[in-house]
């Protein structure tokens, strides 16, 4: 049980979203999508030793944990924890990244129209920062990379939970499930915020997405009931399966 959306068209007109972009193309999971777009990102600069992984120098703001460390209580080897590392320096110089950058990056995915900020809000909610300092150290990052892309069937599905779960309360609501199907939508560009909130395409999607996991329909959305609806539904099932990740 997964939200899918089209690819992203390059007209921008309500009508050209109306009339193409819903029809005559695959659905691709935004799950997927995702963590193609983490990858990409991680992986985009290239070591040409270990030894480029350079620790920071003492006047910046964080210092990550050792590889080994790093490596033992995350799926990844400490080679891959080394160009993950140099990725996110990168972009992160100074070893952390706070919800606007977080949004900055993001955006480069995503074609120039597209409206990428609402959903990387989303996404940025889902990890477990401080809200005195709302800030992604290299740890969080990895950790969270790690379990979507090779996490188990239920890491990844609690992970999907606590993203539609916006207030984190434990519960989906329909109106949550609804804001979070907006700004995927809105990530195919040429389409306004106002538009999608009105469009009944939408709106039938949620309520077949609602109904299939409001397992004793009281109007919420459990965990247990987002496990078991996901975890017997073969669709969802196969998505998680292509999620593992060579790095």
């Amino acid at each position: 049980m997964y939200a899918s959306v089209s690819g992203h068209s390059a007209g921008g007109s309500s009508k050209h979203y109306s009339n193409k972009s819903r029809a005559g193309r695959q659905p691709r999971s935004l799950y997927r999508r995702l963590v193609n777009l983490v990858t990409q990102y991680v992986t985009g600069v290239q070591f040409i030793s270990d030894s480029d992984l350079e620790e920071f120098s003492t006047e910046r703001r964080y210092k990550p944990q050792d590889v080994t460390t790093l490596s033992t209580h995350t799926h990844f080897s400490p080679h891959e924890v080394k160009r993950i590392y140099r990725g996110f320096k990168v972009e992160c110089p100074m070893g952390v990244v706070g919800e606007e950058d977080f949004k900055d990056i993001y955006s480069r995915f995503f074609p120039r129209q597209a409206n990428t900020s609402l959903y990387a809000h989303y996404v940025f909610k889902t990890f477990d920062v401080d809200s005195t300092d709302p800030v992604i150290n290299f740890e969080e990052f990895l950790k969270w990379l790690s379990r979507l892309c090779r996490g188990t069937v239920e890491e990844k599905l609690r992970w999907m939970f606590r993203l539609y779960d916006i207030n984190n309360d434990g519960r989906i609501t329909r109106g949550e499930m609804t804001s979070v199907f907006i700004s995927i939508y809105a990530l195919l560009g040429g389409v306004s915020l106002t538009m999608l909130q009105e469009d009944s395409v939408v709106s039938s999607k949620v309520d077949q997405a609602f109904q299939r996991l409001d397992l004793n329909n009281d109007g919420v959305v459990t965990m247990d009931e987002f496990l078991d609806a996901c975890s017997a539904d073969p669709a969802t099932l196969q998505s998680l399966a292509h999620l593992s990740t060579t790095l």
